[in-house]
């Protein structure tokens, strides 16, 4: 087993950072093609140097 699942966005706006499921993928390069789609072609160096996102490696756990 690996120890990660992938890659996603993790967005600092607001008091509690939390994860944009939706830009997940297995590979850094995935995660930003799915953040520029998501963002109709903004470049993802802006937002990342503006601080509020970056990408972070995750591990999928299952909860009971």
């Amino acid at each position: 087993m690996e120890k990660y699942d992938g890659w996603v966005v993790k967005s600092s706006h607001g008091r509690n950072p939390w994860l944009l499921l939706w830009s997940f993928g297995k590979t850094r390069k995935e995660v930003i093609e799915n953040f520029e789609e998501a963002w109709e072609g903004e470049r993802w160096k802006k937002h990342r140097r503006a601080g509020f996102y970056k990408i972070v490696k995750v591990k999928f756990v299952e909860v009971a």
